[in-house]
Parts: structure tokens; C-alpha cells; sequence
């Protein structure tokens, strides 16, 4: 297992307070020790590999006090800002639900993890690489997790490419070959499913937020989505690396079913676009 290191990374000012933030050292899955912060003033660590810690865990005052949520220099379980966008979306609302389409590990990198752990939402997480089941099983038990292929077709069986950096794997081989050639993929056969199949087999009738992120595929997965009846009221997909053709069709098909981008976080990712109603927004984008 190696090596686990907890540290005391930094502190933000909210409302006047001061909040700490920490961070734990993932293993050798991505999963971090049970959040338990360190003595005040601990010494920075790192991996075996010298690495610094990544995994982030939150404190009390921070997880109870809803509000405004600062958006940069801000500590937190995604790679990027998404985690603190969908949180300040919501103003950290309480007992929601999500469905992660692409969700890969349950902890390292999720942008899902905060709403679970610290804020009490249930949810769906799919993705198409059984490998990451048994770890939502264990630390995501208000999730499902759900093996398979989103599509526009369900019950089907599709050639999945796994690549060797996992995050990367695709349906479409062109895709994941882009990053380091063919000889980094694994073809693997997978069931395949519908967005909207998926939520009708389970009952689910409402969506707070819904996140797409499967390596190009992201068209065919609204395809086979009744965005109308089900209406998320936040949806983040990945438009990095799509071209500015594929990224330009995905807002059109957004706009065309009455959502826009939410302006106020344009600014803070080029990887993905936050889709709200328009009418929620009060104007076009």
C-alpha cells in the first residue's frame, strides 16, 4: 500500500471565519484515508514518489456554512474547479441528487464526492470499466454504481477501448488511440444503455445535476436523453478535446432543448460548460 500521508494544506477566509482546509493522501486505487483532519500545524509531506498529496477533505465549519463558494485558491476532491462550481450552482443544497456519467473512481478526481460525503445527495455513477465498482461499493454508499456503456442505444453490445491511463478509455477508438497510438488499447466488449433507460429502470423522475464525461462520446449520450421530461437543473459536460466542431454542436443541441451556458463560469474552466435552463437564467447566452 505504501506510504499514507495526512497534511495541513492552507486555510480560506468565509464570512469573516476562517476555514481550514486538508488534505490526505490517496492510495494506491485513488481512495484517501477516512477524513481525519491533522494536528494543527502538521509538516507537509509527501508520497514515496514525492508527490504532493491531492485529496482533500473539508471542516465543519466549511461543510455547515451554506453561502457563496469561492471559486479559485479553493481546496477540493475534482481536479479542476468543478466541484466548487456545481457547489456555488447550488449554494451548497442539501439532499439532492446526481447521475455521473463517466464517473470513473469513487474519490481521486470525482466531482461528484463532496455532494455525497459532506452534503448528503444520493446518486447514479456510470462507466463502462467494471474496474472501479467495487471501490464505489465501498466508499460511495449513497451511489449506484452502474456498469455499462452510455449511448443513444441500450442493450446492445459495444467494443469499448480501454486504454492503459485508464481516463482516457473510449467507444471511439480514433479517440482514445490520440493519446500515445494504438498499441495502448485493450478492446473490451460492454453492455450498452440509454440515459433515459437508465433513469426509467430505476424510477428516477428528477435530476439536480447531471455530468457527462466519456471521451467523445458525449452526443451520442444526449441522444438517447429526454432532457425535456427529466430537466436537470445543472449539466456539465466535457468539451475539451472535442474540436470546435463537436464542441459547437453540443451547444447547439443544449440551446435547442432551452439551455444555455452559465455565464458566470465561463471564465473558470476551458475543459467543460455548465448548462442551465434559460429561463432559470433569466436571459439567453
Amino acid at each position: 500500500m505504501g506510504n499514507r500521508t495526512i497534511l495541513l494544506v492552507a486555510g480560506f477566509v468565509l464570512g469573516g471565519i476562517v476555514v481550514p482546509l486538508y488534505a490526505a493522501d490517496p492510495s494506491v486505487a485513488g481512495e484517501p484515508e477516512p477524513n481525519k483532519p491533522p494536528a494543527q500545524g502538521a509538516p507537509k509531506q509527501t508520497t514515496a514518489k514525492g508527490r504532493a498529496d491531492r485529496v482533500y477533505a473539508y471542516s465543519p465549519a466549511d461543510i455547515e456554512r451554506p453561502g457563496k463558494i469561492f471559486l479559485k485558491g479553493t481546496n477540493r476532491y475534482s481536479q479542476h474547479d468543478e466541484e466548487l462550481i456545481i457547489r456555488d450552482f447550488f449554494q451548497d443544497k442539501r439532499g439532492g441528487f446526481f447521475v455521473d456519467i463517466g464517473a470513473a473512481a469513487p474519490i481521486k478526481n470525482s466531482t461528484t464526492y463532496y455532494l455525497e460525503k459532506h452534503l448528503g445527495w444520493r446518486g447514479i455513477a456510470v462507466d463502462a470499466l467494471a474496474q472501479y465498482g467495487p471501490g464505489w461499493a465501498r466508499l460511495r454508499p449513497k451511489s449506484e454504481f452502474v456498469n455499462n456503456a452510455i449511448t443513444d442505444r441500450s442493450d446492445e453490445t459495444m467494443t469499448f477501448y480501454k486504454h492503459d491511463w485508464s481516463e482516457v478509455s473510449s467507444l471511439s477508438k480514433e479517440y482514445a488511440a490520440q493519446f500515445g497510438g494504438e498499441e495502448k488499447l485493450t478492446p473490451i466488449e460492454v453492455q450498452t444503455i440509454t440515459i433515459t433507460d437508465l433513469l426509467d429502470r430505476r424510477g428516477v423522475t428528477k435530476i439536480n445535476h447531471l455530468t457527462i464525461d466519456i471521451e467523445g462520446a458525449e452526443l451520442q449520450a444526449l441522444a438517447g436523453f429526454d432532457i425535456q421530461r427529466f430537466q436537470p437543473d445543472l449539466i456539465c459536460i466535457e468539451v475539451y478535446g472535442r474540436g470546435k466542431v463537436g464542441a459547437k454542436a453540443i451547444r447547439d443541441y443544449m440551446e435547442s432543448n432551452g439551455y444555455g451556458i452559465v455565464k458566470e463560469y465561463k471564465s473558470n474552466t476551458v475543459a467543460n460548460w455548465y448548462f442551465a435552463p434559460t429561463a432559470a437564467q433569466g436571459d439567453s447566452n
